[in-house]
């Protein structure tokens, strides 16, 4: 699989939007990956929200799983793992992430924080093509108005992540 990349806005339509992509992508393999990356790009629309802009990136490990990551420009927002009590309506996300993710943390850079994971899952050989865009219904592109379609943009990174 080659590194997919989704730049969004960091609102709450983003998520299922999104997800949506994964799905498409990855297929039925993909849904740690799917639920990873709901969680982590949950966390960033919660905490960092306004709008601000996001980046997915997904790509094989070494060892056959999915590297998952999301960047986003706020480098104080740190994620916690916590016991959140059993009435709690939120807090689970990175539980579910813990869970699920072979080993996760926090990589903070100059230009904000990427909050990345690992899984175990294999998934299929994404049908992605270098600089390819297509539409994520409902997720407005970064500094877009929020009406706007988002765009997925695939392909070749840096690695740098």
């Amino acid at each position: 699989m080659r590194e997919l990349r989704i730049d969004v806005a960091a609102v709450p339509e983003a998520v299922p939007a999104v997800r949506r992509v994964i799905r498409r992508e990855l297929g039925p393999g993909g849904s740690d990956v799917e639920l990873c990356v709901g969680e982590l790009l949950s966390n960033a629309v919660r905490h960092v929200g306004g709008g601000v802009p996001l980046s997915v990136r997904i790509a094989a490990t070494a060892s056959g799983g999915c590297r998952i990551a999301v960047t986003d420009p706020a480098r104080r927002a740190l994620p916690v793992l916590r016991y959140v009590a059993g009435d709690a309506e939120s807090g689970r996300g990175l539980a579910l992430v813990n869970a699920v993710a072979v080993r996760w943390g926090v990589w903070q850079h100059a230009d904000g924080k990427t909050v990345w994971c690992e899984t175990a899952a294999t998934v299929r050989q994404a049908p992605v093509t270098p600089g390819r865009q297509a539409p994520v219904r409902g997720a407005p592109r970064p500094g877009a108005a929020h009406s706007a379609a988002g765009a997925v943009r695939a392909g070749g990174g840096d690695g740098a992540w």
